[in-house]
């Protein structure tokens, strides 16, 4: 389920909230605010705006609004490999409903969109129409190797010392668990409501069951640069060192733009508007990229080979690779990399995995 969806459940709610306060609301105003959340949606049919009265824009407002389940979870917080144990509690009824499920989902979100993949999911926990009161419990376990939520709970940590950088002004994106209760309800209405998973604080609990392998790429930006990095290994954990041999093939001390070190970058989309001639408009969804760690080394410009010695902080970022159609990623680099005026700035990234 996308940004778009949870934005146009926030309307939803609030113009159901506005129908319910006084009878004064204008119904072709109604009208054209249920087609704009049907289209949201997705929703199915030629005619989304056909409905007769206010009771049934009423209703139409709040099936796409949500808030119908709280969430009671057995624990405080859960952590890797353990059962996530807990009951969904119908807050109001749903008439129309025809089964209910749910699901732990592992959550990439940038500001315009929500993406994620689920882990796990329930049988069915009802079918049928649910009524206000009803209680549902579920049983559903977090993988072994799960990744935890980032940013934690402390948000982003702020370091600028050294040549090290760590965003203060906040991250592009999160990752984070939820529950998500899922009810089919037809004509294209399915809700989907969202509740964080509370998490076990113990970092040592979050280490994942092995080391990955790394990838074995080294993009390059202006082929015949004559600068290379390599990776001594491809893969390793937050707090470990990494060591990189950095050659150059044209050493001199007057290659002061010349720069080497250790990036990660978050990978992120984002919803772009462009106006044709015609003044028409049209929405798209572009990836943008940015960095949210740096830590450049002090290096010799006019060495040929030198060895670099670079660490990642415990709190730093963990590598997340972007599947397809992904929201929110985190990409971890060996970076060598040399400013040119007025010309493209040639580059060499030897690609490497964090976990945490």
């Amino acid at each position: 389920m996308g940004f778009r969806d949870r934005r146009a459940q926030k309307q939803a709610r609030k113009m159901a909230e506005q129908m319910q306060q006084g009878g004064g609301a204008d119904l072709d105003a109604a009208r054209k605010q249920a087609q704009e959340l049907q289209q949201m949606f997705g929703a199915q049919g030629s005619d989304p705006v056909a409905m007769p009265d206010m009771a049934e824009l009423g209703e139409l407002a709040s099936e796409l609004g949500g808030a119908r389940f709280r969430v009671r979870f057995a624990a405080d917080a859960f952590g890797p490999g353990d059962t996530v144990d807990g009951t969904l509690v119908a807050s109001e009824s749903i008439k129309k409903a025809r089964e209910i499920k749910a699901e732990l989902r592992y959550v990439d979100e940038s500001s315009d969109y929500v993406e994620g993949v689920t882990h796990a999911t329930t049988g069915s926990l009802h079918q049928g129409p649910l009524e206000s009161g009803v209680e549902l419990p579920f049983t559903l376990r977090l993988p072994e190797d799960a990744l935890p939520n980032w940013p934690g709970a402390d948000g982003v940590v702020v370091e600028v010392q050294q040549g090290t950088m760590i965003r203060s002004d906040g991250p592009p994106g999160r990752l984070h668990w939820e529950l998500v209760a899922l009810v089919d309800v037809p004509r294209g209405r399915d809700i989907e409501e969202f509740t964080p998973v509370p998490l076990s604080g113990d970092a040592s609990r979050w280490a994942g069951t092995a080391l990955p392998p790394g990838e074995q790429s080294t993009k390059r930006v202006v082929k015949g640069w004559d600068v290379e990095i390599e990776p001594q290994r491809r893969a390793l954990r937050r707090g470990e060192e990494i060591a990189a041999a950095l050659t150059i093939g044209k050493p001199g001390a007057d290659r002061t733009a010349l720069r080497a070190g250790l990036v990660c970058d978050a990978v992120y989309d984002v919803e772009t508007t462009s106006t044709d001639a015609d003044g028409n408009t049209t929405t798209s969804r572009a990836t943008r990229t940015t960095p949210v760690y740096e830590d450049w080394a002090e290096i010799d410009p006019a060495a040929p080979k030198q060895r670099l010695q670079l660490r990642v902080p415990e709190d730093a970022p963990f590598s997340y690779p972007r599947y397809k159609k992904a929201a929110f990623g985190l990409e971890w680099k060996l970076v060598a990399r040399e400013d040119k005026r007025l010309r493209r700035d040639p580059r060499r990234e030897a690609m490497i995995q964090v976990a945490p």
